[in-house]
């Protein structure tokens, strides 16, 4: 990192109507939908906490953090943060993929 360069955050939040097992798969399989090969886990703390490298390579600067809340009975809040080095680059877009992810979770009736 350069001494022009700084560390961007960018974050959102949805509340899933899903256990938080099954959130945590749907952003597994999110993750490979949106960016397939090109993400590295980094850290990973099951049904809590999921970060990840996306680009190509740490050296790009693009993380993201998926933090995982059990709400209520049955529900997940997930809180995804985007840390990146600063360089023009646009905002990244989460609000768009939190609502990939609440379409791939809908709520289920109780049996």
């Amino acid at each position: 990192m350069t001494s022009d360069e700084l560390l961007s955050t960018t974050s959102a939040t949805t509340l899933l109507p899903v256990p938080v097992v099954r959130a945590w798969d749907e952003v597994h399989r999110l993750v490979t939908q949106l960016w397939s090969d090109q993400t590295e886990v980094l850290q990973s703390r099951t049904s809590c906490q999921l970060l990840m490298s996306v680009g190509d390579g740490c050296e790009d600067g693009v993380f993201l953090t998926w933090a995982f809340t059990p709400v209520g009975s049955g529900g997940t809040r997930v809180l995804l943060t985007c840390d990146e080095m600063a360089s023009g680059a646009p905002e990244p877009e989460l609000d768009a993929v939190l609502l990939a992810l609440l379409s791939a979770c809908p709520p289920t009736l109780a049996e």
